[in-house]
């Protein structure tokens, strides 16, 4: 009896990292014993850092796109999955997909090649698909909250993910904290400054409007730091030298030793995002005694105060002025509890059942 643990991004993201931290504690677990659990990658450079042995991981090239395009590529990738299942003997596969797309894609697929295999989706966050397309993405929800019988169970991030995967989905969750790098308190004074930290997008980080809400008279902060690279990167550099009220300094992508260096301790970071699981960014500020500016949506609560939460341009820049000198970071999760939560997680991978189901 084995586990398979399918991995088919072909990006790097927070997921991603996050489903690394995860396998190589489950290769922690059980490296006491011949393992039998086996991983299919989609990402050489992810394969590199699991840190199970060469002859249990193997690159494979996923296909990606949408759940329809998926479904259009499924004949060979049920065939390829086929073999595995039958010559390790696998009786349970854990899909690592950063969309419930990916999750029910894939329980699909191992359903139709044996329906008793236990299918476990590790997913970061619920979208809902109404934000972009407010009419087909009615039908949207509804077709995976169909496709999500096939799920047996399904592992996310925190409290308000699991009721937001209940109330989409109908399915019960075991709760998989993120891990985040313990940072050091920042002391160095670089003045009032607010900074973005993360891809820079519109359509999921909605970097462009960000810019426009801060570019007012009204607005007291007149330093934006913007550390990130993406599609929206050449704009924004245009937008730097066009802005009226407020100086943008953009950084580019820094790793978290470079990123902390450039950090005062009057920051403020501001996250404008349109949906979100749970951004390791917001928790790694705040493990550094730095306060969160975010929109109101269901990834920031509970990682942030609510009183530093907006859904309006005037919301953010009322919070702006009235917080001005007394901004205050919420405290993280303690490391213990994060721990023994992570811990129970693992036990249910390797060992079946758990109480600890949301």
């Amino acid at each position: 009896m084995a586990l398979l643990i399918l991995v088919p991004s072909s990006i790097i993201g927070g997921h991603e990292f996050q489903s690394i931290e995860f396998i190589n504690q489950i290769y922690k677990y059980e490296k006491s014993e011949i393992s039998n659990t086996f991983i299919e990658c989609g990402n050489k450079k992810v394969l590199n850092e699991i840190e199970f042995s060469d002859v249990n991981k193997d690159y494979f090239e996923f296909p990606q796109g949408s759940l329809f395009s998926l479904l259009s590529q499924s004949g060979f990738l049920k065939k390829h999955l086929e073999g595995i299942i039958r010559n390790k003997k696998i009786h349970k596969v854990m899909i690592c997909g950063g969309t419930i797309e990916s999750i029910v894609f894939y329980s699909y697929l191992i359903k139709s090649i044996n329906k008793n295999i236990e299918t476990i989706g590790y997913v970061p966050m619920v979208v809902d698909k109404k934000i972009l397309r407010p009419l087909i993405g009615v039908l949207q929800n509804i077709i995976l909250r169909l496709a999500c019988a096939n799920v047996d169970t399904v592992i996310t991030i925190n409290r308000i993910q699991a009721y937001l995967i209940k109330e989409f989905y109908n399915k019960k969750s075991l709760i998989l904290p993120n891990v985040v790098d313990k940072l050091p308190l920042v002391n160095e004074d670089r003045g009032k400054r607010l900074v973005y930290c993360g891809r820079l997008d519109n359509i999921q980080k909605n970097i462009i409007n960000l810019i426009n809400f801060l570019d007012r008279h009204d607005n007291p902060f007149k330093d934006f730091i913007i550390i990130g690279g993406g599609p929206e990167e050449q704009l924004i550099r245009s937008m730097c030298s066009e802005a009226k009220y407020i100086n943008i300094k953009m950084l580019g992508w820094l790793d978290t030793k470079t990123l902390h260096s450039h950090l005062g301790c009057n920051d403020v970071l501001i996250m404008n995002s349109r949906w979100e699981g749970e951004p390791l960014v917001v928790r790694e500020f705040s493990s550094c005694g730095l306060p969160v500016i975010a929109r109101d949506i269901p990834g920031f609560r509970g990682v942030t105060f609510k009183k530093y939460r907006y859904q309006s341009q005037a919301d953010l820049i009322k919070i702006l002025n009235d917080n001005f000198y007394s901004f205050k970071y919420k405290p993280s999760l303690k490391e213990s509890l994060i721990a023994s939560r992570r811990e129970r997680v693992i036990a249910f991978i390797i060992k079946g059942q758990s109480s600890e189901i949301n």
